[in-house]
């Protein structure tokens, strides 16, 4: 169980000296143990009941973590959110906490600063108002919720058992290789499943020292570097692609792990050269981790993008119609796993698309090939595919075939307009360097590398994609701002 190896995390002479930072405030595994003693106090005065459900605005900082960590080891049942906003612009009923949340937790500064022996000093409990106690959860067990982002559809939330986030965990330890003896350094959000289940926790429970960031970029990220000096790192594409543009120097690491949006090859290849070990993580919500490059494979191989499941997670490709030329057979790789989620939940609690088991075969939506040894290939969304020439057409595809093309860095291909084949196709791509091939250069080479129903109908040539707070490509940005209003 979850609680049982954050204990053992906080109690082992091993660990009991690293601690988590956000570079303001540094906590100590040894003084983990006191800091809860005085938040279950804190909740003992508040009469907040043992067993209601509580929405948690997660910060990405020491308070916030450790928080977290109090609700896990109470084995708590958390739905996790976003936090509010420093500024305090939002008010406690515009915060998006279901009804069977009956508190709002979040961590709130006052005036005098943070006293870990007063949680009054930076904890905030507030009664949601949309609480309605006729549709709680019976379940008596430790429960962890999130949200899906919703970039596809319209964001789900997503049940775990403690237990399961547990076993997870303990697969992710193994495939980072980590130990007491690393100091990893994490600008990714912890209330996201890759913060939380790939990043956080696991370094937790191998007693490793963490350094906690917010909203980061790279020049802020060179300066905690400097200062904690980590040996592994869990980053998003974007961060790593702003890593190869303006990093100098020759700092390597052991491992640094992305997940998210996709990297490419020739940027993957980059990064690895200059900053350390790079793997890929392909996860969600529903799962957590479910494989990533394999670490003991060669530079060339990881780059390509054959990934290796976790141990005891179990994938089958069921064939969909491609249009795209490949050595096997593509399809919807659907997934089971004895530690995925319990199922979905609306906001009154109620189970959505009925029960399930937990190791009924999943659809992923995601669109791979299969490779020898189990290994998989994740080759484009089924959402995010065109019909061209009465043809399933993965967008993905074209990215990965364009991004072959000498001097190109960085494609983006998106669905936009009508074409005479179908649905219409823009690319836009970010050159190696600026001004060294054109739109009509890179039109001319698609011909050799792609059918020509897969030829993009528009190619917009781009200094740098635009992105998200979230790390990932800004693509209506890309729409609005480039494709000139017909």
């Amino acid at each position: 169980m979850i609680s049982e190896l954050i204990f053992n995390t906080c109690t082992s002479e091993k660990t009991c000296n690293n601690y988590i930072t956000d570079g303001e405030l540094e906590v100590t595994y040894k003084e983990m143990p006191m800091v809860f003693d005085t938040i279950d106090k804190f909740f003992e005065d508040s009469a907040t009941p043992n067993d209601s459900f509580i929405a948690y605005c997660c910060s990405n900082n020491t308070l916030g973590a450790i928080f977290l960590l109090w609700a896990l080891i109470k084995n708590r049942k958390i739905l996790l959110l976003p936090p509010r906003d420093p500024k305090g612009k939002y008010k406690i009923d515009e915060i998006q906490a279901p009804d069977f949340c009956q508190h709002i937790i979040s961590i709130e500064l006052k005036s005098e600063g943070a006293d870990l022996q007063s949680p009054a000093t930076f904890l905030q409990i507030d009664i949601n108002p949309h609480y309605d106690e006729g549709c709680a959860f019976s379940s008596t067990d430790a429960l962890v919720c999130l949200k899906t982002s919703g970039s596809m559809s319209t964001p789900k939330i997503v049940i775990h058992s403690a237990d399961n986030v547990a076993g997870n965990v303990m697969q992710c330890v193994s495939r980072f290789m980590l130990t007491a003896e690393d100091r990893v350094t994490i600008p990714v959000p912890i209330f996201h499943m890759y913060g939380f289940g790939a990043g956080f926790l696991p370094s937790i429970i191998a007693g490793a020292a963490i350094d906690i960031q917010d909203k980061t970029n790279v020049i802020k990220f060179m300066d905690r570097e400097r200062i904690f000096q980590p040996n592994k790192a869990f980053l998003t594409p974007g961060l790593c692609e702003m890593f190869i543009l303006t990093r100098k120097g020759d700092r390597q690491y052991q491992l640094v792990v992305t997940a998210g949006d996709r990297i490419s090859q020739n940027n993957f290849m980059k990064f690895e050269n200059g900053f350390g070990k790079l793997i890929n993580l392909y996860g969600s919500t529903e799962f957590g981790a479910v494989a990533t490059s394999d670490p003991e494979h060669p530079l060339d191989k990881r780059a390509q993008g054959f990934l290796k499941p976790l141990d005891g997670i179990n994938t089958k490709i069921v064939q969909t119609s491609s249009s795209m030329p490949s050595d096997d057979e593509s399809g919807e790789i659907h997934l089971s796993y004895k530690y995925s989620f319990l199922g979905y939940f609306d906001e009154k609690g109620n189970p959505v698309n009925g029960e399930r088991e937990i190791n009924d075969w999943f659809p992923t939506r995601d669109i791979a090939v299969q490779a020898p040894d189990n290994y998989f290939k994740i080759i484009g969304r089924c959402d995010n595919s065109v019909n061209r020439d009465g043809l399933l057409l993965p967008l993905a595809e074209i990215e990965t075939a364009m991004e072959r093309i000498n001097g190109l860095n960085r494609v983006i291909a998106v669905p936009h307009g009508e074409s005479k084949r179908g649905k219409g196709i823009v690319a836009f791509c970010v050159p190696e360097k600026s001004g060294a091939i054109q739109s009509e250069d890179v039109r001319q080479q698609c011909f050799a590398i792609l059918p020509t129903y897969a030829i993009p109908d528009k190619i917009f040539i781009q200094k740098a994609l635009p992105r998200l707070p979230n790390g990932k490509i800004d693509i209506q940005g890309l729409i609005n701002n480039v494709i000139p209003q017909e």
